[in-house]
């Protein structure tokens, strides 16, 4: 895995799965939606970001993972685990650092009973779709992030000079963590277009 000290100007932080040449401007702040909100959040955060919004859903819960079809690079596989906050919250424990560092995977928390969800995507882009604002903006407050808008990764990210990569923790990949949950009922739902 590559440096996760990967700090750009004003101390935003790169997940350690993408690669910028040019990174002015960076800064990590929110967004609100019609549907809730999108994050722009720094490495440092992502990690406290799921588990501050696991805590606000409302059980019966489901984890998602979405990585690369290995035999057709044009779609992922989409996976999803039913879980309690307690099993949401040793997910991100145990494979936090890997997830959030990860430049190919995307995943994602949700509650069945609301159908509150947050969503980690490509180029460090977080959604998370709640009717209920107030919790959240508390969230981000503590967390320090703000409504102060930056650069985005995503309005750098340059294909021809920039990278987006699979990163391996502690000698484990995405698709490890697809096998291990097998046995904790994590399933293949379906392909869908990358």
């Amino acid at each position: 895995m590559k440096d996760a000290g990967n700090c750009c100007n004003g101390g935003f932080e790169l997940i350690s799965g993408i690669s910028l040449t040019d990174t002015k401007g960076l800064g990590e702040f929110y967004e609100e939606t019609r549907e809730g909100f999108w994050i722009y959040p720094s490495a440092d955060n992502i990690c406290a970001l799921a588990s501050g919004v696991v805590k606000e859903l409302s059980e019966p819960m489901f984890f998602f993972l979405e990585v690369p079809c290995e035999e057709d690079e044009n779609y992922f596989e989409l996976y999803y685990l039913e879980c309690t906050k307690s099993v949401a919250q040793a997910i991100i424990k145990r494979y936090g650092e890997l997830l959030k560092n990860d430049g190919i995977s995307r995943f994602g928390f949700g509650s069945h009973k609301t159908g509150e969800e947050i969503y980690f995507q490509s180029l460090q882009r977080v959604s998370v779709f709640s009717e209920d604002r107030e919790k959240y903006l508390k969230l981000f407050k503590n967390l320090g992030i703000s409504d102060k808008v930056f650069t985005t990764v995503s309005q750098l990210f340059d294909p021809d000079t920039d990278d987006i990569v699979a990163v391996e923790f502690n000698g484990e990949t995405v698709y490890d963590i697809v096998e291990n949950l097998k046995s904790a009922g994590l399933y293949f739902d379906k392909k869908i277009k990358f």
